[in-house]
């Protein structure tokens, strides 16, 4: 319908696979915590694997938020290994800061996330945090793209069109899709964990 494919990832829509194959061996994220194996030589070919049979010349759509972590050019170089001979067109959805780091901070008391003390760290939401950082983004990716947070909310309710449109596709060709708040204080995944623990204690 847009001319566009999206990837099918090893895990489903979010493909990790990209970060974990990127980032540096040392460096920690959530994807590898919920993957622990993915430093193992069978995850590594499987991976790879993966990832070239999807590459079949059409234009394809990749999303994964850890690829937002990225932050040195070896992993960059890493990344455009994977997807080559592609021509590649980044895109990051830059938002205000302060409203980022609550988000954030949100989204990691939902996962359990222990905020971390360390600067270099995926935890570490200071307001000196690396990860407000876009001019690192600007560095790492030549011919970055940009989409405004808050403009594309404002005006859809949503970044999808945002993103969609600056692929130069009308938001109104776009399949139905929905949405939720992933950073609300009762998000699905909380409100099951929850439950759980609240079967467990009946149960004892």
């Amino acid at each position: 319908m847009t001319g566009f494919r999206y990837f099918k990832g090893m895990f489903g829509t979010t493909h990790i696979e990209f970060p974990l194959l990127c980032a540096r061996p040392e460096r920690e994220m959530r994807s590898r915590q919920n993957q622990p194996s993915w430093d193992t030589p069978e995850f590594q070919v499987a991976a790879r694997s993966h990832i070239r049979s999807e590459l079949n010349g059409e234009d394809l759509i990749i999303s994964a938020e850890d690829l937002s972590l990225l932050r040195y050019p070896d992993e960059v170089a890493r990344l455009r290994e994977l997807l080559d001979p592609y021509e590649l067109t980044f895109l990051v959805v830059v938002r205000e800061p302060n409203s980022f780091l609550a988000s954030y901070t949100t989204w990691m008391a939902n996962k359990e996330i222990e905020e971390s003390a360390d600067p270099d760290s995926f935890a570490y939401v200071g307001h000196d945090s690396w990860l407000l950082g876009y001019d690192r983004f600007a560095e790492l990716f030549e011919g970055i793209e940009t989409v405004q947070y808050e403009q594309s909310m404002s005006q859809y309710g949503s970044i999808i069109p945002g993103i969609m449109e600056t692929f130069g596709l009308d938001h109104q060709s776009l399949p139905k899709y929905s949405t939720y708040d992933l950073n609300s204080a009762e998000t699905p995944s909380k409100i099951l964990r929850r439950l759980q623990r609240l079967r467990r204690r009946l149960l004892r």
